[in-house]
């Protein structure tokens, strides 16, 4: 309605994985309007939020003329997931080169009971072990310092470096827990999968104008109450055969 600065504000919910959050970039009329709308992060919240873009210490704002029409586009976007995602695409690469040292020498079933010598035969692999933990770590700690949160997202990674550093620990029990490192490359690739979903529902675009008040995300319990009570009145008189 008239010239100036505005901010943009979107009810939105992101509820589908704890501890993850997911990328949009902004368009308007087809133009990105600053870099740092290419990297519009959302956290994981159980509930409704209203999010004014920014990047979390910055309120970002628009320049819009009255009178004109904008279309304001959100495209799906990895942004600063798709290093973490190039991060443990690598690490699948160097655990299955792992995996396959150990099945040339323990062949597809290990004897449980045998001595293989695998810390010494596989010094080598004990050292790629050891490089490929650290970088899960370092990748669990940038998704929760960008989510906000520890949740269940990072869930495979963890259990991967748990049986990676049981293995590095006592190379002797390898053979024992040879399926289980099997399955935990197995279950990084299918977290591959998942983390490059971006899911995210949204319920409405606000353009606020610079010195407006910040929107609820709900109503309060007034407002609450008093449709609770046209709800219970409302059932007196509705038809609900005819529905």
């Amino acid at each position: 309605p008239k010239t100036g600065l505005y901010r943009i504000a979107m009810r939105e919910r992101q509820n589908l994985v704890s501890g993850n959050f997911v990328t949009r970039k902004l368009s308007i009329n087809g133009v990105v309007p600053f870099a740092e709308a290419e990297n519009l992060q959302f956290v994981y919240s159980p509930k409704w939020q209203v999010e004014v873009l920014g990047d979390g210490e910055t309120e970002f704002e628009f320049y819009f003329v009255e009178g004109e029409e904008y279309e304001l586009r959100l495209e799906v976007t990895l942004g600063d997931l798709a290093d973490i995602l190039r991060q443990v695409q690598e690490s699948i690469t160097n655990l299955n080169y792992v995996y396959r040292q150990i099945l040339i020498i323990t062949g597809p079933s290990p004897d449980p009971y045998r001595d293989y010598n695998l810390g010494t035969e596989l010094a080598d692999c004990m050292e790629i072990l050891r490089e490929e933990s650290a970088r899960l770590k370092s990748v669990m700690a940038a998704i929760e310092d960008k989510a906000g949160v520890k949740g269940s997202f990072t869930s495979s990674l963890e259990k991967t470096v748990v049986r990676v550093d049981a293995m590095v620990k006592d190379p002797d029990t390898i053979p024992k827990k040879f399926v289980d490192f099997r399955n935990c490359i197995v279950g990084l690739g299918a977290w591959i999968q998942s983390a490059a979903q971006q899911n995210l529902e949204l319920d409405y675009i606000a353009a606020l104008p610079k010195d407006a008040p910040a929107l609820r995300a709900d109503a309060g319990f007034l407002e609450n109450t008093g449709m609770a009570f046209m709800i219970f009145f409302g059932s007196f008189v509705n038809d609900y055969s005819t529905i």
